[in-house]
């Protein structure tokens, strides 16, 4: 008897032949195809149109970059701006008048008018007084005054009809060089306050301090206004003349005291004043 083979043979010869013509088929297949297959490859007007499109991409995200620089820069701008604005208040500036003040003199009576009718545009309701003050041994009195008074279109004739009155001068009884600041204050205080006002500033405005033995008096009174009311200050503004005996050290004290800013004058009268407002 004929022995079987016992050895196990995967690939026979009629599974080779299925394998063959299943290739076949397939190669067959492919080379018909073959034209309809899309261009792959990176031909010039592929690598242009890519090279096209990154650029419009760019330019895209650079300008939405210098967007949001201008939006962040306005918004920085907005938040460092300060912006100026106040309450209810009543304000009153007291301005040394003496022979070496006389910019000071020509500033108020040039720009009362403006800078009324800013304080009005900034504040909903505001009141102005003036005071005019020199030297104590002035014949007719160291200090004139105009009571505070609202501030309105039709009032702001009065103002300038009382700046124009203001000149600057010394009598020859004036030898010595400090001022009647400690009137002036008084006379200040002695005004008609509106209850109606959040804020109450009186500004000081002179190239020299009150007399030695007034100077004590001078920062009490101002500290006392102080802690009247909650909004209640003495602002001081300095002014660089050849008449200065300790007038800087003096008035940034006082304005301390009083709980207000001290300013050193010079330039515009109306942004000298709003300095001495802003907060």
């Amino acid at each position: 008897m004929k022995i079987r083979s016992r050895e196990i043979n995967i690939f026979s010869m009629s599974a080779l032949d299925l394998f063959a013509s299943a290739l076949g088929a397939f190669m067959f297949l492919a080379i018909i195809a073959l034209p309809y297959f899309p261009n792959t490859g990176d031909s010039a007007e592929r690598i242009a149109d890519v090279k096209k499109d990154l650029e419009a991409k760019e330019k895209e995200l650079e300008e939405e970059k210098e967007q949001k620089k201008a939006i962040e820069k306005a918004l920085q701008e907005e938040k460092s701006t300060s912006k100026i604005s106040f309450p209810a208040m009543d304000i009153v500036i007291a301005l040394d008048t003496t022979a070496s003040m006389d910019k000071q003199v020509a500033g108020i009576r040039s720009e009362i008018v403006q800078l009324a009718d800013l304080i009005m545009k900034l504040s909903p309701d505001a009141a102005m007084g003036i005071i005019d003050f020199k030297d104590r041994c002035e014949p007719r009195g160291a200090v004139r005054s105009l009571q505070i008074t609202k501030l309105t279109a039709s009032s702001l004739s009065s103002l300038q009809s009382f700046t124009n009155t203001m000149t600057p001068r010394s009598n020859p009884c004036n030898l010595d060089v400090e001022e009647a600041v400690d009137q002036a204050l008084q006379v200040s205080l002695s005004m008609q306050w509106r209850p109606i006002s959040k804020a109450k500033t009186i500004i000081i405005i002179t190239d020299n301090a009150a007399y030695p033995e007034k100077v004590n008096s001078t920062l009490s009174t101002a500290q006392s206004f102080h802690r009247g009311g909650e909004k209640s200050q003495v602002s001081t503004v300095f002014v660089y003349t050849d008449s200065r005996a300790g007038g800087q050290s003096y008035l940034k004290r006082l304005a301390q005291e009083g709980g207000g800013k001290f300013v050193t004058g010079g330039g515009s009268f109306t942004a000298t004043i709003l300095l001495a407002l802003a907060e």
